[in-house]
This record gives structure tokens, sequence and C-alpha cells, in this order.
């Protein structure tokens, strides 16, 4: 198996990682992310997400046919960030 190629790209931010199955980043970390990736996150099916994301339940943001979930909305829609709106509401 060794002789199967090596992609440099396979970390790059808007690839599915081999650790999207762990925390959801920060967008600092990852701006946006493929929905593939948002999907294995979320642990759904990737036909799921498309679906989601054609009806609005999944944040998505479009540049030509290529549709991105941005990292911040995804946080907020999972009610990962939270705590920190709560305290700049009080």
């Amino acid at each position: 198996m060794d002789d199967e190629p090596q992609h440099a790209c396979m970390n790059v931010d808007t690839d599915p990682a081999p650790e999207a199955h762990g925390p959801v980043p920060t967008p600092e970390e990852v701006p946006a992310m493929t929905v593939e990736r948002a999907c294995k996150l979320l642990g759904i099916s990737r036909s799921s997400g498309y679906a989601a994301a054609i009806s609005g339940d999944l944040p998505v943001i479009t540049i030509g046919r290529r549709k991105l979930v941005p990292t911040a909305q995804l946080r907020r829609m999972l009610r990962l960030d939270s705590e920190g709106s709560d305290e700049t509401a009080a």
C-alpha cells in the first residue's frame, strides 16, 4: 500500500479530514468547510447534508458551484459558542 500516491492537500481546510469526527473546529482554525466535512461532523449522510443546505437548515455560502459551510454559523447552530454570546447579552 506504500505505492499509493500521497495527497499533499489532504489537510486543506475545505477537505474532509481524517479527524472529522472529532470536535468542531473554531472559525479561526477553519473559516469554512465543505458540506461533506460538515456532514461528517454532524454524523449525517452527504445527501442529507445537501438536502439540508438546499432547504436552509444547514447554513451555506455558494461560491460559483461550490457550497461551503461557515464554521462560525455551524458552531452557533449547534450552540457550541453560546457561553460567549450570553456574556455579551447580559
